[in-house]
Protein backbone atom coordinates (compact mmCIF):
# COMPACT_ATOMS: atom_id res chain seq x y z
CA UNK A 1 0.00 0.00 0.00
CA UNK A 2 1.33 4.04 -0.52
CA UNK A 3 -0.41 7.10 1.06
CA UNK A 4 0.52 10.08 -0.43
CA UNK A 5 -1.27 12.56 2.46
CA UNK A 6 0.31 11.37 5.47
CA UNK A 7 -1.94 7.98 6.00
CA UNK A 8 -5.23 9.73 5.45
CA UNK A 9 -5.71 7.52 2.43
CA UNK A 10 -4.43 4.28 0.58
CA UNK A 11 -3.89 2.94 -2.46
CA UNK A 12 -2.85 -0.50 -3.56
CA UNK A 13 0.82 -1.00 -5.86
CA UNK A 14 1.64 -4.15 -7.45
CA UNK A 15 2.42 -6.71 -4.97
CA UNK A 16 6.24 -8.26 -5.57
CA UNK A 17 5.55 -11.80 -7.37
CA UNK A 18 9.05 -13.49 -6.77
CA UNK A 19 8.33 -17.03 -5.50
CA UNK A 20 8.99 -17.40 -1.72
CA UNK A 21 9.28 -13.55 -0.82
CA UNK A 22 6.84 -14.02 1.95
CA UNK A 23 7.20 -17.23 3.56
CA UNK A 24 8.13 -15.67 7.38
CA UNK A 25 6.34 -12.83 7.18
CA UNK A 26 6.03 -12.55 10.98
CA UNK A 27 9.96 -12.92 11.36
CA UNK A 28 11.36 -11.18 8.38
CA UNK A 29 9.30 -8.20 6.26
CA UNK A 30 10.89 -4.49 5.85
CA UNK A 31 10.48 -1.70 3.77
CA UNK A 32 12.54 1.01 3.43
CA UNK A 33 11.71 4.63 0.94
CA UNK A 34 14.45 6.50 -0.41
CA UNK A 35 14.27 9.84 0.82
CA UNK A 36 15.42 12.01 -2.44
CA UNK A 37 13.28 10.12 -4.31
CA UNK A 38 9.85 8.51 -3.16
CA UNK A 39 9.12 6.11 -5.68
CA UNK A 40 12.55 4.22 -4.87
CA UNK A 41 11.62 1.63 -2.45
CA UNK A 42 13.35 -1.07 -0.94
CA UNK A 43 11.01 -4.27 0.52
CA UNK A 44 12.39 -7.42 2.32
CA UNK A 45 11.51 -11.07 3.02
CA UNK A 46 13.32 -13.40 2.12
CA UNK A 47 14.96 -11.60 -0.34
CA UNK A 48 15.24 -8.23 -0.77
CA UNK A 49 13.43 -6.45 -3.78
CA UNK A 50 13.16 -2.89 -5.22
CA UNK A 51 10.82 -0.85 -7.09
CA UNK A 52 11.99 2.59 -8.90
CA UNK A 53 8.32 3.13 -10.14
CA UNK A 54 6.59 3.37 -6.69
CA UNK A 55 5.81 -0.36 -7.03
CA UNK A 56 4.76 -0.61 -10.39
CA UNK A 57 7.34 -3.22 -11.24
CA UNK A 58 9.79 -4.80 -8.48
CA UNK A 59 13.39 -6.18 -9.27
CA UNK A 60 15.10 -8.29 -7.15
CA UNK A 61 18.44 -6.85 -5.69
CA UNK A 62 21.44 -7.82 -6.88
CA UNK A 63 23.60 -10.86 -4.88
CA UNK A 64 20.33 -10.83 -2.33
CA UNK A 65 21.42 -12.90 0.41
CA UNK A 66 18.27 -14.68 2.83
CA UNK A 67 15.85 -13.09 5.53
CA UNK A 68 15.98 -9.86 5.51
CA UNK A 69 15.76 -7.63 8.15
CA UNK A 70 16.10 -3.62 8.23
CA UNK A 71 17.51 -1.28 5.22
CA UNK A 72 18.65 2.53 6.71
CA UNK A 73 20.24 5.32 3.77
CA UNK A 74 23.08 6.95 4.41
CA UNK A 75 22.27 10.54 5.59
CA UNK A 76 26.08 11.56 4.52
CA UNK A 77 25.90 9.46 1.33
CA UNK A 78 22.85 9.53 -0.20
CA UNK A 79 23.46 7.14 -2.89
CA UNK A 80 23.91 4.41 -0.46
CA UNK A 81 21.72 2.24 1.62
CA UNK A 82 22.65 -0.26 4.49
CA UNK A 83 20.98 -3.52 4.09
CA UNK A 84 20.96 -6.06 7.36
CA UNK A 85 19.53 -9.94 7.19
CA UNK A 86 20.65 -12.72 8.27
CA UNK A 87 24.48 -12.92 6.67
CA UNK A 88 25.35 -10.12 8.47
CA UNK A 89 25.54 -6.01 6.69
CA UNK A 90 25.85 -5.44 3.02
CA UNK A 91 26.43 -1.77 1.70
CA UNK A 92 24.94 -0.66 -1.92
CA UNK A 93 25.52 2.35 -4.68
CA UNK A 94 22.65 3.51 -5.84
CA UNK A 95 22.99 4.97 -10.01
CA UNK A 96 20.11 5.82 -11.87
CA UNK A 97 20.41 3.14 -14.29
CA UNK A 98 21.47 0.27 -11.37
CA UNK A 99 22.23 -0.71 -7.83
CA UNK A 100 24.97 -2.95 -6.81
CA UNK A 101 27.03 -3.82 -3.84
CA UNK A 102 30.35 -1.80 -2.63
CA UNK A 103 30.82 -3.97 0.05
CA UNK A 104 30.09 -7.14 2.07
CA UNK A 105 30.98 -6.72 5.75
CA UNK A 106 31.76 -10.38 5.79
CA UNK A 107 33.73 -10.26 9.06
CA UNK A 108 31.45 -8.14 11.10
CA UNK A 109 29.96 -11.01 13.37
CA UNK A 110 27.09 -10.47 14.10
CA UNK A 111 25.64 -13.96 13.32
CA UNK A 112 22.65 -15.53 15.01
CA UNK A 113 23.84 -18.32 16.70
CA UNK A 114 20.95 -21.03 17.16
CA UNK A 115 23.75 -23.39 19.06
CA UNK A 116 27.20 -24.21 20.34
CA UNK A 117 30.00 -26.18 21.61
CA UNK A 118 33.10 -25.94 23.77
CA UNK A 119 36.71 -28.14 22.88
CA UNK A 120 38.24 -29.89 26.05
CA UNK A 121 40.21 -26.54 27.30
CA UNK A 122 40.55 -23.05 26.24
CA UNK A 123 38.07 -20.77 24.66
CA UNK A 124 37.50 -22.17 21.61
CA UNK A 125 33.73 -23.06 20.13
CA UNK A 126 31.77 -24.48 17.58
CA UNK A 127 28.94 -22.69 15.99
CA UNK A 128 25.47 -23.42 14.62
CA UNK A 129 24.76 -20.33 12.42
CA UNK A 130 21.39 -18.85 11.27
CA UNK A 131 21.62 -19.55 7.27
CA UNK A 132 25.22 -19.27 7.86
CA UNK A 133 25.14 -22.94 8.80
CA UNK A 134 28.53 -23.18 11.18
CA UNK A 135 31.66 -21.27 12.00
CA UNK A 136 34.08 -21.63 14.29
CA UNK A 137 35.96 -19.07 16.81
CA UNK A 138 39.24 -19.45 18.43
CA UNK A 139 40.79 -17.55 21.53
CA UNK A 140 38.57 -14.38 21.30
CA UNK A 141 39.37 -14.09 17.73
CA UNK A 142 37.21 -11.26 16.28
CA UNK A 143 36.04 -12.67 13.48
CA UNK A 144 34.27 -15.93 13.16
CA UNK A 145 35.74 -18.45 10.93
CA UNK A 146 34.31 -21.58 9.32
CA UNK A 147 32.38 -23.04 6.26
CA UNK A 148 29.12 -20.79 5.28
CA UNK A 149 26.58 -21.98 3.23
CA UNK A 150 24.26 -19.28 3.26
CA UNK A 151 20.45 -20.43 3.06
CA UNK A 152 21.36 -23.04 4.96
CA UNK A 153 20.55 -23.29 9.09
CA UNK A 154 23.52 -24.03 10.97
CA UNK A 155 21.89 -26.15 14.36
CA UNK A 156 23.66 -27.86 16.94
CA UNK A 157 27.59 -29.08 17.17
CA UNK A 158 29.56 -31.18 18.96
CA UNK A 159 33.01 -31.64 19.85
CA UNK A 160 34.31 -35.09 21.11
CA UNK A 161 36.20 -34.30 24.13
CA UNK A 162 38.41 -37.53 23.54
CA UNK A 163 39.54 -36.82 20.27
CA UNK A 164 38.58 -33.05 19.20
CA UNK A 165 39.31 -33.67 15.70
CA UNK A 166 36.11 -35.56 15.49
CA UNK A 167 33.24 -32.45 15.05
CA UNK A 168 29.78 -32.71 14.47
CA UNK A 169 27.24 -30.14 12.82
CA UNK A 170 23.69 -30.23 12.29
CA UNK A 171 21.61 -28.83 9.73
CA UNK A 172 17.86 -27.98 9.32
CA UNK A 173 15.82 -31.37 9.19
CA UNK A 174 18.37 -33.44 11.03
CA UNK A 175 21.25 -32.87 8.69
CA UNK A 176 24.67 -34.43 10.57
CA UNK A 177 27.60 -34.31 9.26
CA UNK A 178 30.58 -35.30 10.65
CA UNK A 179 34.66 -34.76 10.59
CA UNK A 180 37.26 -36.85 11.27
CA UNK A 181 40.60 -34.65 10.77
CA UNK A 182 39.56 -30.81 11.63
CA UNK A 183 42.95 -30.12 13.18
CA UNK A 184 45.00 -32.56 11.40
CA UNK A 185 43.81 -31.06 7.87
CA UNK A 186 44.38 -28.08 6.40
CA UNK A 187 40.82 -27.95 4.74
CA UNK A 188 38.92 -30.05 7.11
CA UNK A 189 35.80 -31.93 4.86
CA UNK A 190 32.19 -32.57 6.60
CA UNK A 191 30.12 -35.31 5.74
CA UNK A 192 26.98 -36.94 6.09
CA UNK A 193 26.58 -39.35 8.77
CA UNK A 194 22.96 -40.34 8.25
CA UNK A 195 22.93 -44.06 7.09
CA UNK A 196 20.12 -46.05 8.05
CA UNK A 197 18.25 -42.70 8.50
CA UNK A 198 18.71 -41.49 4.87
CA UNK A 199 17.11 -44.58 2.92
CA UNK A 200 16.41 -41.91 0.26
CA UNK A 201 19.78 -40.53 -0.16
CA UNK A 202 18.88 -36.68 0.38
CA UNK A 203 20.96 -35.71 2.84
CA UNK A 204 17.68 -35.41 5.82
CA UNK A 205 16.80 -37.62 8.03
CA UNK A 206 13.51 -39.85 6.42
CA UNK A 207 11.86 -40.02 10.01
CA UNK A 208 9.61 -36.46 10.69
CA UNK A 209 12.71 -34.71 11.85
CA UNK A 210 12.32 -31.17 13.45
CA UNK A 211 13.10 -28.16 11.80
CA UNK A 212 15.88 -28.11 14.24
CA UNK A 213 16.70 -30.57 16.02
CA UNK A 214 18.65 -30.98 19.15
CA UNK A 215 21.89 -33.00 19.34
CA UNK A 216 23.09 -34.39 22.52
CA UNK A 217 26.42 -36.02 23.05
CA UNK A 218 27.72 -38.14 26.19
CA UNK A 219 30.39 -35.87 26.71
CA UNK A 220 31.93 -39.29 29.13
CA UNK A 221 32.08 -41.16 25.38
CA UNK A 222 32.25 -38.54 22.29
CA UNK A 223 30.87 -41.72 19.85
CA UNK A 224 27.58 -41.36 21.18
CA UNK A 225 25.12 -39.14 20.09
CA UNK A 226 20.95 -38.66 20.59
CA UNK A 227 18.35 -37.05 19.00
CA UNK A 228 14.85 -37.18 18.71
CA UNK A 229 12.24 -36.81 15.87
CA UNK A 230 9.03 -36.53 15.91
CA UNK A 231 8.63 -40.17 15.39
CA UNK A 232 11.47 -41.98 17.62
CA UNK A 233 14.39 -41.15 19.46
CA UNK A 234 17.68 -42.31 17.85
CA UNK A 235 21.37 -43.45 18.97
CA UNK A 236 24.92 -43.59 17.47
CA UNK A 237 27.92 -45.38 19.90
CA UNK A 238 29.77 -44.89 16.93
CA UNK A 239 30.30 -41.59 15.93
CA UNK A 240 27.37 -41.73 13.34
CA UNK A 241 28.39 -44.57 11.54
CA UNK A 242 25.48 -46.31 12.32
CA UNK A 243 21.84 -45.41 13.95
CA UNK A 244 18.94 -47.12 15.86
CA UNK A 245 15.97 -46.20 17.18
CA UNK A 246 15.79 -46.71 20.82
CA UNK A 247 11.99 -45.67 21.53
CA UNK A 248 9.04 -47.41 19.90
CA UNK A 249 6.82 -44.64 17.12
CA UNK A 250 5.14 -41.91 17.97
CA UNK A 251 3.72 -42.04 14.49
CA UNK A 252 0.15 -42.35 15.60
CA UNK A 253 -0.35 -39.67 19.00
CA UNK A 254 -0.22 -35.85 19.44
CA UNK A 255 2.24 -36.01 22.59
CA UNK A 256 6.03 -36.33 20.44
CA UNK A 257 9.82 -35.83 21.94
CA UNK A 258 11.87 -33.03 20.71
CA UNK A 259 14.80 -32.81 22.85
CA UNK A 260 16.60 -35.02 25.43
CA UNK A 261 19.15 -35.43 27.69
CA UNK A 262 21.75 -37.96 29.02
CA UNK A 263 23.01 -38.18 32.84
CA UNK A 264 26.36 -37.80 33.69
CA UNK A 265 27.64 -41.75 33.16
CA UNK A 266 29.46 -43.68 30.33
CA UNK A 267 26.16 -46.10 30.17
CA UNK A 268 23.70 -42.79 30.70
CA UNK A 269 20.00 -42.51 31.70
CA UNK A 270 18.63 -40.30 29.00
CA UNK A 271 15.45 -38.32 29.72
CA UNK A 272 13.32 -36.89 26.46
CA UNK A 273 10.27 -34.03 26.19
CA UNK A 274 9.05 -32.02 23.56
CA UNK A 275 5.33 -31.57 22.87
CA UNK A 276 1.71 -32.33 24.33
CA UNK A 277 3.14 -33.06 27.77
CA UNK A 278 5.42 -35.68 26.22
CA UNK A 279 7.80 -37.06 29.32
CA UNK A 280 10.06 -40.23 29.10
CA UNK A 281 12.78 -41.80 30.90
CA UNK A 282 15.29 -44.70 28.82
CA UNK A 283 17.71 -46.50 31.38
CA UNK A 284 21.04 -47.67 30.12
CA UNK A 285 20.18 -45.67 26.94
CA UNK A 286 23.98 -47.39 26.02
CA UNK A 287 21.78 -50.54 24.60
CA UNK A 288 18.81 -49.64 25.20
CA UNK A 289 16.26 -50.84 22.24
CA UNK A 290 12.25 -49.68 21.16
CA UNK A 291 10.10 -50.55 24.35
CA UNK A 292 12.45 -49.64 26.87
CA UNK A 293 11.63 -46.03 27.51
CA UNK A 294 9.09 -45.19 30.35
CA UNK A 295 6.43 -43.20 30.05
CA UNK A 296 6.35 -40.06 32.14
CA UNK A 297 3.86 -37.84 30.58
CA UNK A 298 1.38 -38.41 33.30
CA UNK A 299 3.58 -36.42 35.53
CA UNK A 300 4.16 -32.87 33.62
CA UNK A 301 2.01 -30.06 34.45
CA UNK A 302 -1.52 -30.44 32.69
CA UNK A 303 -1.50 -27.30 30.43
CA UNK A 304 1.40 -28.83 28.61
CA UNK A 305 -0.76 -31.35 26.89
CA UNK A 306 -2.06 -28.74 25.04
CA UNK A 307 0.31 -25.66 24.72
CA UNK A 308 3.74 -24.93 25.12
CA UNK A 309 6.88 -27.07 24.76
CA UNK A 310 9.67 -28.39 26.69
CA UNK A 311 13.01 -26.88 25.08
CA UNK A 312 15.51 -28.30 27.63
CA UNK A 313 16.05 -31.09 29.68
CA UNK A 314 19.25 -30.81 31.98
CA UNK A 315 20.23 -33.88 34.28
CA UNK A 316 21.50 -33.34 37.59
CA UNK A 317 25.44 -33.82 37.32
CA UNK A 318 25.67 -35.73 40.47
CA UNK A 319 22.14 -37.47 40.66
CA UNK A 320 20.32 -38.84 37.61
CA UNK A 321 16.96 -38.94 39.35
CA UNK A 322 16.83 -35.00 39.24
CA UNK A 323 16.11 -33.24 35.79
CA UNK A 324 15.37 -29.24 35.42
CA UNK A 325 13.39 -28.48 32.54
CA UNK A 326 13.41 -25.02 30.78
CA UNK A 327 9.54 -24.19 28.69
CA UNK A 328 8.63 -21.96 26.13
CA UNK A 329 5.10 -21.58 25.77
CA UNK A 330 2.65 -17.97 25.16
CA UNK A 331 0.99 -17.92 28.79
CA UNK A 332 1.90 -15.40 31.36
CA UNK A 333 0.34 -17.29 33.84
CA UNK A 334 2.17 -20.64 34.21
CA UNK A 335 5.84 -21.16 34.82
CA UNK A 336 8.63 -21.69 32.41
CA UNK A 337 11.41 -23.32 34.68
CA UNK A 338 11.02 -26.73 36.53
CA UNK A 339 12.94 -29.01 38.58
CA UNK A 340 11.69 -32.47 38.32
CA UNK A 341 12.62 -34.81 41.62
CA UNK A 342 12.09 -38.34 41.64
CA UNK A 343 12.58 -38.71 38.00
CA UNK A 344 13.99 -42.47 38.05
CA UNK A 345 10.53 -43.23 39.64
CA UNK A 346 6.86 -44.14 38.51
CA UNK A 347 5.74 -40.59 39.76
CA UNK A 348 8.10 -37.98 39.29
CA UNK A 349 7.16 -34.37 40.67
CA UNK A 350 7.64 -31.11 39.23
CA UNK A 351 8.74 -28.29 41.27
CA UNK A 352 8.03 -24.17 40.17
CA UNK A 353 11.59 -22.72 40.22
CA UNK A 354 10.66 -19.57 38.64
CA UNK A 355 10.47 -17.47 41.48
CA UNK A 356 10.54 -13.83 40.56
CA UNK A 357 11.17 -14.47 37.16
CA UNK A 358 9.07 -12.83 34.61
CA UNK A 359 6.47 -15.62 33.31
CA UNK A 360 6.35 -14.10 30.32
CA UNK A 361 9.89 -15.01 29.58
CA UNK A 362 10.09 -17.84 27.31
CA UNK A 363 13.04 -19.95 29.07
CA UNK A 364 15.15 -21.65 25.90
CA UNK A 365 17.76 -22.85 28.21
CA UNK A 366 19.07 -23.93 31.19
CA UNK A 367 22.62 -25.08 32.63
CA UNK A 368 23.95 -25.59 36.20
CA UNK A 369 26.94 -24.98 37.75
CA UNK A 370 28.39 -28.76 38.69
CA UNK A 371 29.93 -27.77 41.97
CA UNK A 372 26.34 -26.20 43.50
CA UNK A 373 23.77 -28.19 41.11
CA UNK A 374 21.32 -27.33 43.53
CA UNK A 375 21.11 -23.90 43.94
CA UNK A 376 23.22 -22.29 41.37
CA UNK A 377 21.49 -22.53 37.61
CA UNK A 378 21.44 -20.31 34.52
CA UNK A 379 18.31 -19.45 32.67
CA UNK A 380 18.87 -18.49 28.75
CA UNK A 381 15.94 -16.36 27.69
CA UNK A 382 14.26 -14.28 25.26
CA UNK A 383 15.89 -11.34 27.30
CA UNK A 384 18.74 -12.09 28.25
CA UNK A 385 20.71 -14.41 30.34
CA UNK A 386 19.59 -14.82 34.49
CA UNK A 387 20.90 -16.53 36.92
CA UNK A 388 20.08 -18.06 40.27
CA UNK A 389 22.40 -18.96 43.71
CA UNK A 390 19.26 -20.02 46.03
CA UNK A 391 17.53 -23.33 43.71
CA UNK A 392 15.40 -20.69 41.63
CA UNK A 393 13.79 -18.29 45.12
CA UNK A 394 15.27 -14.95 43.03
CA UNK A 395 16.52 -14.53 39.55
CA UNK A 396 18.36 -11.73 38.51
CA UNK A 397 19.60 -10.43 34.89
CA UNK A 398 23.36 -10.66 34.42
CA UNK A 399 23.60 -7.14 32.49
CA UNK A 400 27.10 -7.73 31.50
CA UNK A 401 25.48 -10.10 28.84
CA UNK A 402 23.74 -7.91 26.27
CA UNK A 403 19.87 -7.81 26.38
CA UNK A 404 19.35 -10.34 23.10
CA UNK A 405 17.91 -13.84 22.84
CA UNK A 406 20.14 -16.80 23.69
CA UNK A 407 18.75 -19.61 22.78
CA UNK A 408 22.01 -22.25 23.70
CA UNK A 409 24.65 -22.32 26.22
CA UNK A 410 26.50 -25.10 27.58
CA UNK A 411 28.54 -25.42 31.10
CA UNK A 412 31.83 -27.03 30.63
CA UNK A 413 32.29 -28.98 33.82
CA UNK A 414 36.34 -29.75 33.71
CA UNK A 415 36.94 -25.76 34.70
CA UNK A 416 33.15 -24.22 35.57
CA UNK A 417 33.25 -22.13 32.39
CA UNK A 418 30.06 -21.01 30.78
CA UNK A 419 29.73 -20.62 27.08
CA UNK A 420 27.13 -18.41 26.25
CA UNK A 421 26.01 -18.59 22.80
CA UNK A 422 23.75 -15.72 21.55
CA UNK A 423 21.37 -14.27 18.78
CA UNK A 424 23.11 -12.01 17.41
CA UNK A 425 25.72 -10.72 19.99
CA UNK A 426 28.66 -12.66 19.97
CA UNK A 427 29.84 -15.46 22.03
CA UNK A 428 30.07 -14.42 26.29
CA UNK A 429 32.23 -16.64 28.54
CA UNK A 430 32.28 -16.38 32.44
CA UNK A 431 34.43 -18.19 34.60
CA UNK A 432 32.65 -19.07 37.69
CA UNK A 433 34.03 -19.42 41.32
CA UNK A 434 32.16 -20.52 44.80
CA UNK A 435 30.40 -17.06 45.33
CA UNK A 436 28.44 -14.83 42.82
CA UNK A 437 27.11 -15.38 39.73
CA UNK A 438 29.63 -14.87 36.64
CA UNK A 439 32.36 -13.49 38.72
CA UNK A 440 35.67 -14.58 38.75
CA UNK A 441 37.57 -17.11 40.65
CA UNK A 442 40.85 -15.30 42.94
CA UNK A 443 43.28 -17.21 41.43
CA UNK A 444 42.26 -16.18 38.05
CA UNK A 445 43.48 -13.02 36.27
CA UNK A 446 40.91 -13.30 33.70
CA UNK A 447 38.02 -10.44 33.17
CA UNK A 448 34.59 -10.58 34.79
CA UNK A 449 33.55 -11.27 31.53
CA UNK A 450 35.04 -11.50 28.00
CA UNK A 451 33.22 -10.51 24.75
CA UNK A 452 33.82 -11.75 21.22
CA UNK A 453 33.67 -10.90 18.62
CA UNK A 454 32.90 -7.59 19.79
CA UNK A 455 30.41 -6.62 16.66
CA UNK A 456 33.10 -3.67 14.95
CA UNK A 457 34.92 -3.33 11.70
CA UNK A 458 37.56 -2.72 13.72
CA UNK A 459 39.72 -3.40 16.31
CA UNK A 460 38.26 -2.53 19.88
CA UNK A 461 39.28 -3.64 23.51
CA UNK A 462 36.75 -3.52 26.58
CA UNK A 463 37.20 -4.49 30.40
CA UNK A 464 34.99 -5.03 32.52
CA UNK A 465 36.17 -5.28 36.31
CA UNK A 466 35.05 -7.59 39.16
CA UNK A 467 32.30 -7.05 41.26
Amino acid sequence: YKSSNGGQSWTTVTNPTQPAFYPFADYMLSIEVRPQDTNFVLCGGDKSLYTRDGGLTWTKLPYSKVDHHTYVFDHFKPNYVWVGNDQGVSRYQITPTQIYITNWIDGYSIAQIWAGSYFPSGDNSMLGIQDNFFMSNFNGDSVFQGYKQYGIDGCFTHVNQQDTNVVFISGNDAQIFRCDSFFTSASPQFNICLHELDADSNDMCDDEPWHVNQLEMNMLDGAQIYFATENHIYRTINSGDNWAAISNSYDTVAAKPMVVAVSNALHPVLYAAGVGGFFCRIDSAYNAQPGDEINLSSSSPSWLLNKGKVNCLKVHPADDGIVYAAIVVDNDTVSHLWKITNAKSASPVWTDISGNLDKTFNVNWIEVDPLRPDSFLFAATDYGLFSTTDAGLTWNRETAVPLITIYNMRMRPSDRKLFVYTFGRGVWLAQLDPGNPLSVDDKSDEPLIKIFPNPRSEEHTSELQSR
